[in-house]
Parts: structure tokens; C-alpha cells; sequence
């Protein structure tokens, strides 16, 4: 039996397939799920922006929390 298994995440408006170990399948459907709210976040605080700036966006504002953190 494979240890590897595949999640569908919906992620700007489109649905991603990725594969992860099994018991880290739970996890991975939770940051999606985190990281598709953070991109609503922006789409509704910035209406006019294409889906490309929302994600540099998105991963900027990801990026200097975990510089914050180190």
C-alpha cells in the first residue's frame, strides 16, 4: 500500500491537485483552507486585482510574518 495519496485544493478560483504522505493529508487540507481565506481577505480588501497580485500579495504578507517570527 502507498504511503503517498492526492489532495484537491481549491485555490483562486481553481482546483489543485497535490500529492503528500497520508498522515500529513489533514494538514495540507487545513493550510489550504487557510491560505484560500487569506486570498478572499485580500480579493475583497482589493476587488479590482488579478489573481497573480493577489497571490504575490498574499505571499508577501506570508513571507514578513515569518520573518517576524525569526
Amino acid at each position: 500500500m502507498s504511503d503517498m495519496t492526492t489532495v484537491d485544493l481549491w485555490l483562486l478560483d481553481g482546483t489543485y491537485k497535490l500529492g503528500c504522505k497520508r498522515d500529513k493529508q489533514d494538514s495540507l487540507k487545513n493550510a489550504g483552507e487557510l491560505l484560500e481565506q487569506k486570498f478572499r481577505d485580500m480579493r475583497q480588501a482589493n476587488p479590482r486585482i488579478d489573481n497573480q497580485k493577489v497571490a504575490v500579495m498574499v505571499a508577501l504578507q506570508l513571507m514578513q510574518e515569518v520573518v517576524e517570527l525569526n
